[in-house]
């Protein structure tokens, strides 16, 4: 799997431009889950994984932190952000994401904490779903 982006971002704005520069790389379906990643995250500060996804692909998300974080899902839609997933303040979790259009997509974790916190995480696919 051929990661977009993985960026720490200095606060909490992004930028179209720095957006758009990390969709410049492709996804290849069917390519290798990635391993586990450990990160530490200071206070204010994201990490972001960001993927070409066609519609009906799914990703699988799963981390745990040792704080709370903010966890999303987004896109960029002209120069609004759209969430299909957002959690708040939460430790762990573990899911599927399935894309509903051909977009890039970003999981991105956020530290709101004054403390640094240890974020591991592990992001496999996309994959395409079978037809129902």
């Amino acid at each position: 799997m051929e990661i977009l982006s993985q960026r720490r971002f200095p606060g909490i704005t992004v930028t179209a431009f720095s957006m758009a520069i990390m969709f410049t790389a492709k996804v290849a379906a069917g390519d290798a889950d990635m391993p586990s990643q450990t990160v530490s995250l200071e206070p204010g500060k994201h990490k972001e994984v960001c993927l070409k996804m066609a519609t009906g692909q799914a990703v699988g998300y799963q981390f745990t932190s040792d704080r709370p974080v903010a966890f999303n899902v987004h896109y960029h839609e002209g120069s609004a952000v759209e969430y299909p997933v957002r959690l708040d303040s939460v430790r762990e979790a573990s899911d599927r994401f399935v894309a509903d259009a051909d977009r890039g997509y970003c999981l991105m974790w956020s530290n709101r904490t004054k403390k640094k916190t240890d974020l591991t995480y592990r992001v496999d696919g996309p994959q395409e779903l079978p037809a129902h």
